[in-house]
């Protein structure tokens, strides 16, 4: 019973801490862009599993959308695939091995690391869909929080090599294609 409780009291504070943290987020902003981790197939990852599990990524996600239907907020899953290839501020491709954690792009010269590269690209390919595109804030439970597909990079790569993208850092500017066609 002892060790019950304890576990009780751990799951409890764990939701307590995710309910404080999207509570703060969304004081705070608007509009929440986050990865949409695939929980199932990262828990295959026997040396992770554990602790995946016991930061509970699953239920934070599930959290986040609930609350941003609730309160009338931005909620943007973004897909995962190929945020760690392209550059973030030119949308060049630069292919990297997982175990390479520093993204150096040849054509604008942005140096910094991998995840942090990752979250700039998910930020802007996340808010670069909202306003005008028909993503709507919920208002209500009954409100889809996705009525179109997620915003994703897949066919990106050929696009990448093939065409020269804008280079932003000098000003240039141009509307990001979200279905990757």
């Amino acid at each position: 019973m002892r060790i019950a409780r304890l576990h009780l009291h751990i799951k409890r504070q764990r939701e307590d801490y995710q309910n404080q943290v999207i509570a703060g987020l969304y004081r705070d902003n608007d509009a929440l862009v986050l990865e949409r981790l695939h929980v199932e197939n990262l828990l295959k990852n026997h040396k992770l599993a554990k602790s995946l599990q016991d930061a509970a990524f699953g239920k934070f996600i599930d959290k986040a959308r609930f609350k941003a239907n609730m309160l009338g907020k931005w909620f943007v899953p973004v897909d995962p695939w190929g945020t760690t290839q392209l550059c973030y501020n030119c949308l060049m491709w630069v292919p990297k091995d997982l175990s390479e954690r520093q993204h150096r792009c040849p054509r604008c010269g942005v140096d910094l690391p991998r995840d942090e590269n990752s979250a700039k690209l998910i930020k802007r390919l996340g808010l670069n869909c909202l306003p005008g595109t028909g993503y709507a804030p919920g208002r209500g439970v009954n409100t889809p929080i996705e009525p179109r597909p997620l915003p994703s990079l897949k066919g990106w790569q050929a696009w990448a090599v093939k065409w020269e993208a804008p280079d932003f850092s000098r000003g240039e500017d141009a509307t990001i294609v979200l279905s990757g066609k």
